[in-house]
């Protein structure tokens, strides 16, 4: 199966999971874009909101990808600033 098919399907097994829980959802938001196949999937089989709140620097040489793998929260934290607009 490609990463794209098992983050799909992921979605779908989730999806039931979430429709237990016994809170209202009101959006599914992925963060950061390792989720948006599943999200998107989750979104369509509850009939709920999908929004991209976060939005990656189209740059990707600012910052590691990879925030965390950094040894330190620190460093995390300061990637994660540089990576993405808020």
């Amino acid at each position: 199966l490609s990463v794209r098919e098992v983050r799909t399907k992921l979605g779908s097994l989730l999806a039931p999971l979430i429709r237990s829980y016994p809170n209202q959802i009101d959006i599914i938001v992925p963060i950061p874009h390792t989720p948006l196949l599943a999200g998107q999937e989750i979104s369509r089989l509850l009939q709920i909101d999908y929004v991209e709140l976060l939005q990656v620097r189209s740059n990707t040489s600012i910052g590691p990808n990879r925030t965390f793998i950094l040894p330190t929260q620190s460093s995390r934290v300061d990637a994660v600033k540089q990576k993405f607009d808020t």
